[in-house]
């Protein structure tokens, strides 16, 4: 039996990719993008598939390889469509006739999130797992950028005709990046715990609009940099999460929390927020065209939603809904409970050399809960640090600095989870850089 679990931290929900729950619907679509053949493209990260949407709505699904479950998906240079998949850290790509390529992301546990075509041609994408950006020719050379700090938790990712933007939703920032992999700026968002996450270029008026799940609200900035406007999404709860720029020249955006999908225009002036009849839209995409709707996901409902710039839903389920539920059968034997554990955040953000640091995470069940740390890069050199038994939901476990009884010195290191119960265990990990302590 797998059980899920959803991490929710002191920056807010945690958006963590575990596999599907028995309450998810079957297909969980998440990701979707306008292709080049003029249909919007989609992930399926509960059935391990790619979905295509036709503008007249039929649908057309190619499989992936089991335990894919992609995220995040765009088109790239070369006419395929490349996605992300967090949990197997892999960059996956397919062709408008359904071949699939999958590249692995070095280090085995970056967790690859959000992915964008940068202008050098390239794909980009966030690695929330190893706060690093990836850059991806289309021949599946990878190469990371490490991000300053620790715990930043990169997660949106967008571009324009010569940059690179992200969003940093564990230090609630906004972060550009040249081509190169320099680090132009990161500007906090104002309010501790805003949780910046999804990112888009509006060529509108050139600015970046961004959402933020923690606070409610839609922020923008200037390319270049400067001050961070908001615009509030009342009520508190209505959890923004993935934002696009619509063929009208305003920016729309889902409302995971209030079941909305909600337009802003060239002003910041919330002008529209529709109601989509389903719970929990997620990401949201335009077709190409002028006066081309939006086109979104609905993970729950197991369907893909279908916006015009004046506001009108259309909605279309995917293959294998669960129809109405039948009377219980005969109990059957009890299955084994397979363990889901996330280890999602490291406090403090920048630890220090042989200071305590506080690892959270989410489990699915009680267990026994270990944790090892290593030098990154040493496999093997590392020791176990701590080990507690933790109930089902959100724990934390304790790191006090020491290796080997002997403070650890600076570097970057890996802190590894594993969770045990009766014969089932997983594992997690999070990697932090440690400063000089005092500095």
């Amino acid at each position: 039996m797998l059980r899920a679990i959803a991490a929710i931290g002191a920056m807010g929900a945690i958006m963590v990719c575990l596999p599907p729950s028995s309450l998810a619907a079957p297909s969980e679509p998440r990701g979707i993008a306008a292709g080049p053949d003029g249909a919007m493209w989609f992930t399926e990260a509960g059935a391990d598939r790619i979905g295509r949407i036709a503008p007249d709505g039929t649908l057309t699904e190619f499989p992936l390889p089991a335990a894919a479950s992609p995220q995040a998906i765009a088109a790239g240079p070369d006419g395929a469509l490349w996605f992300t998949e967090p949990l197997a850290s892999k960059i996956g790509r397919i062709t408008t006739a359904g071949a699939v390529t999958e590249f692995d992301v070095p280090g085995g546990e970056s967790f690859p999130f959000d992915i964008v075509a940068g202008p050098d041609g390239r794909l980009w994408f966030t690695e929330r797992g190893s706060d690093q950006i990836g850059a991806i020719t289309t021949a599946g050379v990878v190469t990371e950028f490490e991000i300053p700090g620790s715990n930043d938790v990169p997660t949106g990712i967008t571009a324009d005709a010569a940059r690179i933007f992200f969003t940093e939703a564990g230090s609630d920032e906004v972060a550009r990046m040249s081509v190169v992999g320099a680090i132009e700026y990161e500007i906090a968002v104002p309010g501790a715990g805003s949780q910046p996450t999804g990112i888009a270029f509006s060529s509108a008026n050139g600015l970046l609009y961004f959402t933020q799940r923690g606070s409610a609200e839609i922020g923008r900035l200037g390319t270049g940099g400067g001050v961070v406007l908001d615009t509030p999404l009342p009520p508190p709860g209505s959890m923004p999460t993935n934002i696009a720029a619509g063929s009208d020249g305003a920016v729309w955006f889902t409302e995971q929390g209030s079941d909305q999908i909600g337009r802003i225009d060239v002003a910041g002036t919330i002008t529209n927020r529709f109601f989509t009849g389903f719970e929990g839209p997620y990401d949201i995409a335009s077709a190409s065209g002028a006066g081309a709707p939006l086109w979104f996901t609905l993970p729950h409902a197991d369907r893909i939603g279908r916006i015009t710039t004046a506001g009108a839903i259309t909605t279309f389920p995917l293959p294998g809904v669960t129809g109405p539920q039948g009377p219980p059968g005969p109990a059957g034997a009890p299955g084994a409970i397979r363990i889901s554990l996330v280890a999602f955040q490291a406090t403090p953000r920048i630890p220090r050399a042989g200071k305590r640091v506080l690892v959270k995470f989410a489990l699915s069940d009680p267990a026994s809960v270990a944790l090892r740390v290593e030098p990154l890069g040493k496999p093997g050199k590392g020791r176990q640090v701590a080990r507690s038994s933790a109930r089902a939901g959100v724990g934390t476990i304790a790191w006090n600095g020491r290796l080997g009884g002997k403070p650890a010195k600076p570097g970057r290191y890996k802190l590894i989870l594993t969770a045990t119960a009766d014969t089932s265990s997983a594992s997690s990990s999070l990697k932090v850089k440690l400063r000089p302590s005092g500095k």
